[in-house]
């Protein structure tokens, strides 16, 4: 309400109309992926955009991250764990924990299919995930995490594939990885030569990658998987 500071008669317009513009979010992330579930009561969850508003409603839809391979322990004098190896190929799962504990909102998901047994990723499944977005008006960034364990043509293509939607769809936006096996210079020189020429005003690449401090749910079981690979700290430097 105005405050008045002389006596008067004042006249006041009071809307009744709502607000010609409406809020809306303007940076909605669609995830593509590996996850545990392919299919939700019944139904299939492979190449469907589906959004999802936290990780509780993540996990009762998608499932829960892969099994944590661990595949060497190292231990000092004490017995105690200094340092373990792990091996991961899968990485939706971890990129939206993440993604929710930095007080991300909405966003899409789209499974690629289940875990495999053999713990491999195919580029065809990420690509017709992704190709499922392009009738999906909302979300403004694609994002592909397990990309990072194709080969290097294949990780090329399918980021080549990301660029291409996003610069004919023109309302969207790729945040790109970079393979580092060798080393984050090594990554960055290796994706300036592979990304190509087209499109690259619709994307942007991040590098290093980064370490992040949340704790990983690891059971004895996958531990005693590595029996054999054990070693005292001495042993290792």
């Amino acid at each position: 309400m105005p405050t008045y500071k002389t006596p008067d008669v004042y006249v006041e317009e009071i809307s009744v109309l709502p607000r010609s513009v409406a809020e809306v979010a303007t940076a909605i992330p669609a995830f593509v992926g590996y996850t545990e579930k392919d299919s939700h009561q019944q139904v299939s969850l492979v190449n469907k955009p589906r959004a999802v508003a936290s990780l509780v409603e993540f996990e009762s839809i998608f499932g829960r991250g892969p099994v944590t391979e661990v595949t060497e322990l190292i231990l000092d004098s004490a017995q105690n764990v200094v340092s373990a190896t792990f091996d991961n190929k899968y990485y939706l799962y971890e990129s939206i924990r993440l993604y929710f504990a930095n007080g991300g909102a909405r966003v899409y998901i789209v499974s690629a299919g289940r875990y495999r047994a053999d713990g491999n990723v195919e580029r065809d499944a990420l690509a017709d995930a992704l190709d499922a977005l392009r009738k999906c008006d909302e979300p403004t960034m694609l994002l592909a995490p397990d990309a990072i364990s194709l080969s290097a043509a294949d990780f090329a293509g399918l980021q080549q594939a990301m660029l291409k939607q996003c610069g004919e769809l023109k309302d969207r936006f790729a945040l790109l990885d970079l393979r580092e096996a060798d080393g984050w210079e090594a990554g960055k020189n290796a994706f300036r030569t592979d990304i190509g020429t087209k499109y690259l005003s619709y994307g942007a690449a991040y590098t290093p990658h980064l370490k992040s401090s949340m704790a990983r749910e690891i059971s004895y079981r996958e531990v005693s998987a590595v029996i054999g690979n054990i070693r005292n700290q001495a042993e290792s430097s």
